[in-house]
């Protein structure tokens, strides 16, 4: 395993170039951006309708001397949904999911991660569920053609990426958002550590941030999360990707990214899983 960050803000700094910098600077083996555009001044992506091709091909290589590289498609400045009852507006978002997946492949992206996100009218029915496995089978289709994984990140209803019947469709872990309302992501199956070890063949990519039972996106060691269970059923289940640092720039200092990889590193280490 390996320790990423995710390009969102880093203290001031805002630029994706800068960030990447910073974080290859600062010794990280795995990066993971956004293919949203951001919120001006508050923190950045790279969207790729808005980007040149000189830009691209800057990313590409900007990012070329990580281990690791991943995406996380979007979900702002407006919402992103997998299953919608207005075909429009799945059509449109479907398309901005699969312009992730062709830039993905420009960069050389191993993973892109996507929100499994239902309108509102239609979450919690059988109409959902079924419209959500056609689009991720159609997602999972697209980057099966440019050899990327799709990560979903799912708080339920894991079972969902097995039924797409397609091996390049998997989960996206993040261990706070699991952990929110009590652990009801992961309840059916005891812990985090649980959770993974049932879909041990489809964990494709692990978000890392603490969760306090109110905030999320909190500096490794200041919530509730047992990252010792979390690192030992992935070393278990013999995954070799990334753990992606996804901590807040409005609640943590640059030093608070530092501190949770090294922490992440010195459990790696007393559990022998480094």
């Amino acid at each position: 395993m390996i320790i990423g960050k995710m390009v969102w803000r880093i203290g001031d700094i805002v630029d994706v170039f800068e960030q990447i910098n910073w974080i290859r600077d600062n010794g990280f083996q795995a990066v993971c951006f956004h293919t949203s555009p951001g919120v001006e001044g508050q923190w950045q992506g790279f969207c790729p309708f808005d980007r040149s091709e000189a830009e691209i091909l800057q990313l590409q290589e900007a990012v070329s001397s990580f281990e690791t590289v991943d995406v996380h498609a979007p979900f702002t400045p407006y919402d992103i949904f997998l299953a919608a009852r207005n075909p429009r507006v799945l059509e449109t978002c479907l398309k901005e999911v699969e312009q992730a997946i062709w830039l993905a492949d420009r960069v050389g992206v191993e993973t892109v991660t996507i929100h499994a996100d239902v309108t509102p009218g239609l979450k919690g029915s059988p109409e959902a569920r079924s419209v959500m496995l056609e689009s991720l089978k159609r997602l999972g289709e697209a980057a099966a053609r440019s050899d990327v994984l799709i990560g979903a990140e799912l708080t339920g209803d894991y079972e969902i990426v097995r039924e797409t019947g397609l091996p390049n469709v998997g989960l996206t872990i993040d261990v706070g958002h699991v952990s929110m309302g009590d652990g009801a992501g992961y309840a059916d199956y005891g812990s985090i550590g649980g959770l993974i070890k049932a879909f041990s063949d489809r964990v494709f990519a692990v978000h890392i941030h603490d969760y306090d039972g109110q905030h999320d996106h909190l500096e490794v060691g200041l919530g509730r999360i047992d990252f010792e269970d979390v690192l030992s059923a992935l070393h278990g289940i013999g995954y070799g990707g990334s753990l992606m640092l996804e901590i807040s720039p409005d609640r943590n200092p640059p030093e608070a990214i530092l501190r949770s990889r090294d922490r992440l590193l010195e459990l790696m280490e007393k559990l022998g899983t480094a």
